[in-house]
């Protein structure tokens, strides 16, 4: 896990979870709101989305799973109080809320991947079921 807290670079979900379960929990944590796409305006969508990650002021994470047609944009509520993007996702969503079903005791479930490009196509191709894209500015 401390490997997890401190490396750089987007996280990419490889353990199956119900999307509905994280969307759940990130509700306590995040102000969520997204970017529907389809076939024909995914890579504009994906554009304003980037863009909003990497231009908040407030710590903001961006999720896209699998088999879901959303960009979702994340924004930290103000009244919780973390340093930065990456012990925001790991103390306040994943600890807490990810792994209510199963207990993850090694780092196996998730990657660290510094490729944008990458993240999202992991979850198009079906090798992983959800990229959390961090601002890596």
């Amino acid at each position: 896990m401390e490997d997890l807290l401190s490396q750089k670079g987007h996280r990419i979900v490889v353990k199956w979870f119900q999307p509905y379960m994280i969307l759940e929990a990130a509700k306590k944590y995040f102000d969520i709101h997204d970017y529907t796409f389809n076939g024909m305006n995914k890579f504009d969508s994906m554009d304003d989305f980037l863009n909003e990650i990497n231009s908040a002021q407030k710590i903001t994470i961006g999720l896209y799973m699998k088999n879901v047609n959303k960009f979702y944009v994340l924004v930290l509520k103000d009244e919780i109080n973390e340093e930065n993007d990456i012990s925001a996702l790991y103390n306040l969503l994943l600890n807490n809320q990810f792994d209510s079903d199963e207990h993850y005791d090694n780092d196996d479930w998730c990657q660290i991947i510094q490729d944008t490009d990458k993240a999202f196509n992991m979850i198009d191709l079906g090798k992983a079921e959800a990229s959390f894209i961090m601002n890596l500015g």
